[in-house]
C-alpha cells in the first residue's frame, strides 16, 4: 500500500532529492523540510504500529 502526503512545504528545486525524497545540504529551509518529513514519517509508523497491535 501507497501513500501521498501533501505537506505544503516548499523546498527549492536544485536542493531537492527526488530518489530519497529528501533536501540536500544544511540551509535552514532543508534541515526543516526534511525534519517535517521525519517527524510525519515516524507519526504515521506509530499510528500503523498501535493499530495493528491491537487489532491482532
Amino acid at each position: 500500500m501507497e501513500v501521498s502526503f501533501g505537506m505544503k512545504c516548499d523546498v527549492n528545486p536544485k536542493y531537492r532529492d527526488v530518489e530519497t525524497g529528501k533536501a540536500t545540504g544544511r540551509t535552514a529551509d532543508a534541515v526543516r523540510s526534511n525534519a517535517l518529513v521525519y517527524n510525519t514519517k515516524a507519526s504515521t509508523y506509530g499510528v500503523y504500529r498501535e493499530y495493528f497491535l491491537f487489532i491482532y
